[in-house]
């Protein structure tokens, strides 16, 4: 038996988003008794730019094996509070949407802040905000870049 993880419950929940008519199909096959839970109910996860694309289906894996999910957005808080709401509804877990942007330091502070208000401590960190260096990121300074990296 061949057992799915988080990645590729995440890719599933991509392409349910676009055929919802196949999830319950879906569903019945890989029954929880098939598909186990690798993420503890008591972790919380924060997922830079969680609100859409791949970011969006990382919140839904996650959320599916157990963790409770802080969306993090920048410009949309609509789409975020949209997740939020389908994950607690789809997948019975807390949830919660964090904005801020991660090239500012202070919206990085909040964002945890927030995420530990509303959820608890951060036990899972997914950077997945969108960061195109131009440069090796070793030979790239932080003034350079812009944005605040972590030492």
């Amino acid at each position: 038996m061949v057992q799915r993880g988080c990645l590729e419950d995440s890719l599933y929940g991509l392409y349910f988003h676009k055929h919802p008519e196949l999830r319950e199909t879906w569903l019945r096959r890989h029954d929880n008794k098939q598909v186990k839970r690798k993420v503890k109910k008591e972790k919380v996860a924060l997922v830079t730019g969680g609100s859409h694309g791949l970011g969006r289906a990382i919140c839904l894996g996650l959320a599916s094996e157990g963790a409770r999910v802080a969306v993090n957005y920048h410009r949309n808080p609509e789409i975020a509070d949209t997740l939020v709401a389908e994950i607690k509804d789809i997948h019975k877990v807390e949830s919660a949407a964090v904005p801020g942007s991660v090239t500012n330091h202070s919206d990085i502070r909040s964002m945890f802040d927030r995420a530990e208000k509303e959820l608890g401590p951060v036990d899972i960190l997914i950077n997945n905000a969108a960061v195109c260096p131009s440069s090796f990121v070793k030979d790239t300074t932080e003034e350079e870049s812009g944005i605040p990296l972590f030492r």
